[in-house]
């Protein structure tokens, strides 16, 4: 992947190596993956807008990762730890219904 207006460009490779199951619901993956409503901000107008989501709950298992970057972390402006994710999980491909976005 490349981030509009970079050079840099972001390299992944992973694959599962559990198979995928429901999450309980509270386990980090459930607060981590389940969004059916998600949130957005104008900063220039400061005016927030939500969006529903409807899905069936995702099918989450573990990921085995070959090659990851924290470029998109630090063109964000997170800082850098240096070191591997804590954590990596991965879904199955899952249909999302869309509602009209709402401006709160």
């Amino acid at each position: 992947s490349q981030r509009s207006g970079t050079e840099e460009k972001t390299r992944f490779r992973y694959r599962p190596y559990e198979v995928a199951g429901e999450v309980a619901p509270e386990s980090l993956e459930f607060f981590l993956i389940e969004r059916y409503r998600v949130f957005t901000g104008d900063g220039a107008r400061g005016r927030l807008t939500s969006i529903r989501l409807c899905h069936p709950p995702y099918r989450v298992g573990q990921a085995q990762v070959f090659e990851w970057s924290d470029t998109p972390l630090r063109q964000a402006g997170f800082a850098l730890r240096g070191q591997a994710p804590d954590h990596i999980c991965m879904t199955e491909p899952q249909d999302v219904e869309v509602f009209i976005p709402e401006k709160l």
